[in-house]
């Protein structure tokens, strides 16, 4: 009888694969992921381009208000100044401006304010923020300042007593 001797041999390294460039890992998805992703690419291509603007969109969403505190002492002068400096403010919006400054400083409480519309809102669009500005501000009724803030434009008014 013959005896047979068994070689074990270990794999090199060539064998094992290490010295191999890795593959591609390749990532199963399941069809309906890629439907739902196909889906939302769509939507969000076809609601426009990212921060763009409509015609006709005056932007009038309200950011912010705020109203003083404190009161203005001559409500018939205020009135009549807080009247003429919007009436101001309006024109020279509506003149293809952005920006305007307006006081009327009749009587005891003069009144400054201040407006502006983002530079790509037309002009009838800035016009039409200001409107909506211009009726949220008042809702402040008797306050010596106040601020509106919409994301097309802004508007704000003080009284300075000296």
């Amino acid at each position: 009888m013959k005896s047979t001797i068994q070689y074990k041999t270990t794999p090199t390294k060539l064998q094992l694969g290490l010295n191999m460039a890795p593959k591609p890992l390749i990532i199963l998805v399941p069809i309906r992921w890629c439907l739902l992703l196909l889906v939302a690419r769509i939507m969000i291509i076809s609601s426009g381009p990212t921060g763009a603007v409509d015609a006709a969109d005056p932007q009038a969403k309200l950011l912010n208000q705020g109203c003083s505190q404190y009161n203005a002492t001559d409500l018939s002068d205020f009135y009549a100044n807080l009247n003429a400096t919007f009436s101001d403010l309006r024109a020279q919006l509506g003149g293809n401006k952005r920006f305007a400054t307006g006081q009327q400083a009749r009587g005891s409480d003069p009144v400054y304010a201040m407006a502006q519309c983002r530079d790509y809102l037309s002009t009838a669009d800035c016009t039409a923020c200001f409107t909506a500005a211009e009726k949220q501000i008042r809702n402040c009724s008797t306050a010596n300042g106040a601020r509106v803030i919409y994301d097309g434009c802004f508007l704000r008014y003080y009284l300075i007593i000296i």
